[in-house]
């Protein structure tokens, strides 16, 4: 007689957080990813505090100022206009994690949008196996030279489907 496995004692499974601290540490480069990540997040939200001139983020000039080279003052140097570029560096990190998070949805509705068209033709072609076999079983239904016209446009339509969704 063939016995069950033995499952897996409580005592094996990883305490929360433990295999995240694991994964981290054999994938270095995930690491550093999610660190930079936070660090950009970390200065957008801090940009008022951060930046060392924040009125010229917007609309300020300072003529007398114009293009000067990196300096104690201006880190980064000054703009065309005077403005500070460290500052405007620094704002214009708030944009970045905005336009992540609208590309990361737009391409989850799309994934999900597919994966619904997916189902609908799964579906479909389902009935149809269940139509023709039910039509050879019992005598009805679709019979005969019907159901091979109506299986063979079926499978045409889903390998042009297919073709189309692949190139």
């Amino acid at each position: 007689m063939i016995e069950a496995p033995a499952s897996a004692p409580a005592s094996a499974t990883l305490p929360r957080g433990q295999a995240l601290r694991r994964g981290l540490r054999a994938n270095p480069l995930l690491s550093a990813g999610g660190l930079l990540a936070l660090s950009i997040v970390a200065v957008a939200l801090l940009a008022p505090l951060l930046a060392p001139f924040p009125a010229d983020a917007g609309t300020a000039t300072h003529p007398f100022a114009v293009l000067r080279p990196p300096s104690a003052q201006h880190w980064f140097g000054t703009d065309q206009v005077g403005r500070d570029i460290l500052s405007r560096a620094i704002y214009g990190a708030r944009v970045s994690p905005l336009v992540a998070g609208f590309v990361l949805l737009i391409a989850c509705a799309k994934l999900a949008s597919l994966m619904l068209v997916r189902g609908i033709v799964k579906r479909r072609e389902l009935a149809l196996r269940m139509a023709i076999g039910a039509g050879r079983e019992a005598g009805g239904g679709l019979a005969g030279s019907q159901a091979s016209r109506r299986a063979v446009r079926f499978r045409e339509s889903a390998a042009s489907t297919r073709s189309r969704s692949t190139s």
